[in-house]
């Protein structure tokens, strides 16, 4: 469960966020139990960009809660949310603030997923699991003992104005960027991370 910096715990609470306004989700998906009482969802609170994601955890709330996403802010629009999914069943929710997809857990399981979730990006970012969902392909080859490869990941630092710079390098690497400094997080920047193979 995830807690807001000098807020009440009970509110933008998700399985992976709770606050992500002015961040960016890509590739992550979210299966522990959700509860709060506004703005709830199974992978954010309250939204920002959020792509190729999915959530199956319980959630459970009062206001503003959803499958996926608890609460859209007014002015946001639901462009920012792409191919993204939620179990109906496991997490009890029929709806999501956002256009986020609800499925039943057989639809999002298997084979069957690569047909009910298109947008995840089959072999590139997701993998089917017999009587599972879907992996993360980095994820999938440390779980088999693969090779030796190091996952890439693209580290995005935004300015004030919305601009980018996009550094793309090996995981090891931009931890130590980030351990040094030569990587921060400035007074007005958000960084989010998409692990590609």
């Amino acid at each position: 469960m995830q807690r807001l910096l000098g807020g009440d715990w009970r509110h933008f609470v998700g399985g992976l966020v709770g606050n992500n306004k002015d961040g960016i989700i890509l590739g992550a998906s979210a299966s522990g139990s959700v509860t709060g009482d506004n703005s709830v969802g199974g992978l954010v609170g309250v939204n920002g960009v959020i792509k190729n994601t999915f959530a199956v955890g319980p959630v459970t709330g009062n206001r503003n809660v959803g499958g996926l996403i608890g609460l859209t802010e007014s002015g946001r629009g639901s462009e920012l949310v792409e191919s993204s999914y939620f179990d109906t069943q496991t997490t009890g929710q029929d709806t999501s603030a956002s256009p986020a997809i609800g499925l039943t857990t057989s639809e999002m399981q298997g084979d069957a997923a690569i047909e009910n979730m298109p947008g995840l990006e089959f072999g590139e970012i997701w993998r089917t699991v017999s009587g599972d969902y879907p992996k993360l392909v980095a994820s999938s080859n440390s779980d088999a003992g693969g090779g030796s490869e190091s996952p890439t990941s693209v580290v995005e630092e935004f300015d004030e104005d919305g601009n980018d710079n996009i550094e793309i390098t090996e995981l090891g690497q931009a931890a130590q960027a980030l351990a040094s400094g030569e990587l921060t997080f400035s007074e007005f920047g958000q960084i989010g991370v998409e692990f590609i193979m």
